[in-house]
């Protein structure tokens, strides 16, 4: 995701010296096919809001999105990512298990099944090292988008029933 906006021309190695038109474009098309997964492209599922092709889903649902954003901000959202372990500081001193393990809340792991950002076998693998998790798969082509509750309503509630008999335990 980085080279996507840092391959643009008007980066010079250290800053944007304007609007990185192909580096936007890049970005968001690299995004858009990890966000939902292959079943929901073939399924033509953006039609439903109104998209008239899969360019248009792309140019209007992703790309004129990321064009309103701060390419820096981008970037700082991509070091976060990085950068993000919660095993990093001096309790658990790079021991991701441990740091794992010491989760003592009730935890519910939900990874879509199509999510090709957090798969269901990496969650999977992270569910098992925290004592008190449900690890519950959401059944959906919606991949990372699963259960986005303006466009998903099935998603949506199938998530709310699982929070809600996580409460009642």
């Amino acid at each position: 995701m980085r080279f996507a906006l840092t391959g643009d021309p008007t980066w010079n190695g250290r800053e944007f010296e304007g609007i990185p038109d192909r580096g936007f474009r890049t970005f968001a098309r690299i995004y858009a096919s990890w966000a939902a997964s292959q079943a929901y492209y073939q399924q033509g599922l953006y039609y439903q809001f109104g998209y008239e092709s899969l360019e248009d889903y792309l140019w209007r649902g992703w790309e004129m999105n990321y064009r309103k954003r701060d390419p820096r901000n981008l970037m700082a959202m991509i070091d976060t990512w990085l950068r993000c372990d919660v095993s990093d500081n001096p309790m658990y001193q790079k021991d991701y298990t441990l740091a794992m393990q010491a989760i003592q809340a009730k935890t519910l792991v939900m990874p879509s099944t199509t999510d090709l950002y957090f798969t269901p076998e990496d969650c999977a693998r992270e569910a098992a090292m925290i004592s008190q998790v449900d690890y519950l798969p959401i059944p959906s082509i919606w991949g990372h988008r699963a259960g986005n509750p303006y466009q998903n309503p099935e998603d949506e509630q199938f998530i709310r029933q699982a929070v809600d008999q996580l409460l009642q335990t």
